[in-house]
């Protein structure tokens, strides 16, 4: 899979009105990867260009799509008039290569009547993105977490003052990785990404750490031996925003991953109730179902609700939201992506991330107070440790 260049083109309608067009991929799919049972590759949309036809009000977007299934895509515009922070407008005045049995190629082109959309409409800020979608939901090593509200923070005033106030939050349906991503998957990426370092530059891994269980034979990145189905450690979040993005997927937002770790039980401290044991998750010391020192395989462990495996303890998750302390009295109820820019892991985007990152479900070194659903951890992007993975979701 290519890697992905972020493509921006100005246009000026009646010298007043500017269009920034952008892209994002959004795919029901789960690419290959060898260590999972996934046969379906995501559709890859690139090389976006967008241009006004001069002395009208029709906009020309082309761009270019794959699909390494040959699958017939369903391709959608969104727009956003505030510089990409919401795309709440969605073009009517469509023709061309949109809709859906679009076959993948290159040179599609689609002509967006504006000004029969948005008569009257000036301004500077906004932004279009392609969309495009196969229909062929995630493999079985993805989870759908219903569309719905649950009830977020701390609700025992066992935690800390950023996990308060208590708030609700409504999302819309999503996908999360059923397990954290192991040692033989990161590999599988890092042979097939080729580097491992970003588009700026930015290191993914920290496999020059002893503790680092990934390591590099001549040119080839392989698990150390008998580590394979373990979490991957010393990721930094621009390496699961690397990961994320090749995949097609992203890391799950703060708001994702509470409601997913929480499994269906509202105002539960731990993802399996109000209580934790090591016959429950991997942390400090062992004991009973718990015989390792450090990470364990992934899937050791009973599931939460949902199905999903070490939303506590094991390794610390990276999530794709900058942290802020108070970002929970001011935060939407509605998909809130976290204070900042938000990121969607297309073009790169991640790339560009300077602040602290979230983190979330404690690991093997942490003790019960912080596998809490609701306890947040923070760390720069360019932060890794020997109990620090992530794991990935995707938007419907």
């Amino acid at each position: 899979m290519s890697n992905i260049k972020k493509v921006i083109t100005r246009i000026t309608i009646n010298n007043v009105f500017s269009l920034i067009v952008l892209f994002i991929l959004l795919a029901l799919t789960s690419p290959i990867l060898i260590a999972l049972s996934v046969g379906n590759h995501a559709p890859v949309v690139k090389n976006v260009y967008a241009q006004q036809r001069a002395g009208t009000f029709f906009v020309d977007i082309t761009y270019d799509v794959e699909d390494a299934d040959g699958d017939l895509l369903e391709i959608t515009v969104e727009a956003s008039d505030d510089d990409g922070e919401t795309y709440t407008i969605i073009p009517q005045s469509l023709t061309g290569d949109v809709g859906e049995n679009i076959t993948p190629g290159e040179g599609k082109l689609i002509v967006w009547d504006v000004g029969k959309d948005l008569p009257g409409t000036r301004g500077d800020q906004f932004k279009v993105r392609v969309i495009a979608e196969d229909g062929v939901p995630p493999g079985d090593d993805m989870v759908l977490i219903p569309a719905g509200e649950f009830s977020m923070g701390d609700h025992h005033d066992a935690g800390y003052s950023d996990e308060k106030p208590v708030h609700t939050v409504y999302l819309d349906a999503f996908y999360i990785d059923k397990y954290e991503v192991t040692n033989a998957q990161y590999a599988t990426f890092l042979n097939d990404y080729g580097k491992n370092e970003d588009a700026k530059g930015h290191e993914l891994l920290d496999i020059d750490d002893p503790d680092c269980l990934i390591e590099k034979v001549g040119d080839t990145y392989q698990p150390k031996a008998g580590y394979e189905e373990h979490p991957v450690i010393e990721v930094s979040w621009y390496g699961a925003g690397a990961y994320a993005q090749f995949y097609g997927k992203r890391l799950p937002t703060e708001a994702q991953w509470e409601k997913a770790a929480r499994g269906g039980l509202v105002g539960k401290m731990y993802p399996n109730g109000d209580t934790i044991t090591h016959d429950d998750a991997n942390y400090s010391g062992t004991g009973g179902r718990d015989i390792w020192e450090r990470t364990a395989p992934v899937g050791s462990f009973p599931p939460n609700g949902y199905g999903l495996y070490d939303m506590a303890g094991n390794v610390w998750e990276w999530c794709a939201d900058e942290y802020s302390p108070t970002y929970y009295s001011i935060s939407p109820r509605e998909n809130p992506l976290g204070p900042g820019t938000p990121v969607f892991f297309v073009n790169d985007d991640f790339t560009d991330v300077t602040t602290w990152r979230v983190l979330r479900g404690g690991s093997w070194l942490s003790d019960p107070r912080y596998l809490r659903c609701a306890y947040r951890g923070d760390l720069g992007p360019t932060g890794t440790h020997l109990s620090l993975g992530f794991r990935c979701s995707q938007d419907l």
